[in-house]
């Protein structure tokens, strides 16, 4: 596997700042740049982080139900694929062409498309999931908005990000958690279900569980 250097070359992973240390990229420019494009085109490792993640979250919902579910930024598309072969309707999106023509060409069932302006209607997936991703978005709020716009009234909304403030990161857009808080409570008709480090023993990922709210009259 290629090196991938912007986890070791602060000029990559650092981007541009503003005076309040608050990073300034372009969305696709960055992802592309500074990420994919340092290593080739390839299935990923992620796939199993994915399913692992996935199973966890029996404690939320019956994964065993065939649900419709979104996977955001999917990349190579495995774990769309897996959901697929679980017996779910499954959508990924990923915004990168070179991806979304890899996963394409393997019968995987993947879209262009970018987690903050998705094209699905309203209401639509009963599950929509994210693994590392939100971190690489311009608005991590609009991101959300979205997420919660396409799924489900009592649906769920799976994201799993490095922590807030990871300097090393260079997709930690939002700062610390005080301030992911902030986005949340402007968040209208979700509920939290987990909202904590994943594994405590491990605190170097954020687990972000929402449901969002039945519709009223």
């Amino acid at each position: 596997m290629a090196d991938q250097k912007w986890k070791s070359d602060p000029s990559l992973y650092g981007c541009k700042r503003d005076k309040n240390n608050k990073k300034k990229l372009d969305y696709y420019d960055t992802y592309i740049r500074e990420f994919l494009s340092t290593d080739p085109v390839k299935d990923w490792e992620s796939i199993n982080r994915c399913i692992q993640l996935w199973k966890w979250c029996e404690n939320f919902i019956d994964i065993n139900k065939k649900m419709k579910v979104l996977d955001c930024g999917t990349k190579d598309g495995q774990f769309a694929e897996w959901l697929k072969d679980q017996g779910h309707f499954s959508l990924g999106i990923e915004i990168d062409d070179q991806y979304v023509e890899y996963a394409q060409s393997l019968d995987r069932p993947v879209l262009k498309d970018d987690i903050c302006n998705i094209t699905t209607e309203d209401n639509f997936f009963d599950v929509v999931f994210s693994h590392h991703v939100l971190g690489l978005c311009p608005d991590y709020k609009k991101a959300y908005q979205e997420m919660i716009r396409v799924c489900k009234p009592n649906g769920l909304i799976i994201s799993l990000n490095d922590v807030p403030g990871n300097p090393k990161k260079h997709y930690s857009l939002i700062s610390s958690i005080k301030e992911l808080d902030a986005i949340f409570k402007n968040i209208d008709n979700v509920t939290f279900k987990y909202y904590d480090y994943w594994f405590k023993e491990r605190p170097k990922e954020f687990l972000v569980v929402l449901e969002k709210n039945g519709i009223t009259e």
